[in-house]
């Protein structure tokens, strides 16, 4: 019974982060195993200020990420390469649906931005 509690809290219809937001298309719950943010790219040093990238994904029924398209971002294509690269690395859970979609928003906030050392 503890196992099904437990699991039943990890699914869920949207996930929020300083990073990122990930809303399921349908309200399907789901689960997100395995998530990296983009890396900032280098030509950002004069970026200071808040960004974002919207992405709609298609995720197949194994939990890979088949489609990716960019619905919106600001400013305009600064950090698109980097979050399409991320995103596409991500793993949900398994689904009897043969596809599921998912909106995601990257957040970049260069007060929170850290350089390499």
């Amino acid at each position: 019974m503890m196992i099904e509690i437990l699991f039943a809290s990890t699914l869920l219809t949207f996930v929020v982060t300083d990073e990122y937001e990930v809303e399921s298309c349908s309200d399907e719950k789901f689960e997100l195993l395995s998530a990296i943010i983009p890396r900032w790219p280098m030509y950002t040093e004069r970026f200071s200020g808040l960004g974002f990238v919207d992405i709609r994904v298609m995720v197949d029924d194994s939990g890979k990420v088949a489609e990716t398209v960019i619905t919106d971002s600001m400013p305009f294509r600064l950090f698109d390469r980097e979050s399409l690269r991320a995103v596409r690395t991500w793993q949900f859970n398994r689904s009897s649906y043969k596809e599921r979609c998912f909106d995601i928003r990257f957040k970049f906030d260069f007060d929170k931005f850290n350089e390499p050392e």
